[in-house]
């Protein structure tokens, strides 16, 4: 199941990565991408920022997995999102469970939603990266790793996010042809 849901999905959202990062460099220049690029550039620059922020609030939060609280047989105490701990309660080190990262990866594919132009197509896009997102929030869930909220959370976030990525992409896109139309006199 480890591989089904946590490894062999964060290998192949690598290699949606990657093979979008390839696309954009390869097909930069053809024509036939063009209608496609906006919704490449959203695509990668989700996949990457998404988890990183997600990873990156992890690492801040200091929250235990629910294995790790105490009303479920764990040593730590149950807090609240940046609780302070007591001073006897306080983990010797960082814990770095909220929110869920690893279906972070899986969300971000909502980016995807970008890429088409039809709407069967966009939900198709929307409902894929709901299963895959679900799918690693679930089994991380059904191992302890993490309680539902954390997932929501996770999944809200990776949709804000999408859309300040979205829209950096059409300023600069904005920017870009607003430069490339200025007459030198």
């Amino acid at each position: 199941m480890k591989f089904v849901f946590y490894d062999g999905i964060k290998r192949l959202l690598i290699i949606i990565g990657v093979v979008v990062l390839v696309g954009l460099i390869i097909g930069w220049k053809r024509s036939s991408l063009q209608p496609y690029r906006r919704g490449l550039i959203i695509l990668l620059a989700s996949s990457v920022f998404v988890p990183l922020i997600v990873g990156s609030l992890k690492a801040v939060t200091n929250m235990p997995c629910p294995k790790n609280v105490e009303i479920f047989g764990g040593t730590y105490p149950h807090t609240c999102v940046w609780e302070s701990y007591g001073k006897r309660e306080c983990p010797k080190e960082k814990q770095k469970c909220w929110p869920a990262g690893h279906a972070s990866g899986g969300f971000a594919l909502m980016a995807l939603v970008f890429l088409f132009q039809t709407r069967r197509a966009k939900v198709l896009a929307m409902s894929s990266a709901m299963v895959i997102g679900w799918s690693m929030g679930t089994y991380k869930m059904l191992i302890g790793d993490h309680f539902f909220s954390h997932s929501v959370i996770t999944m809200i976030l990776a949709w804000l996010l999408i859309l300040l990525i979205v829209r950096g992409v059409d300023s600069f896109i904005k920017w870009k042809i607003k430069s490339s139309n200025v007459q030198i006199a």
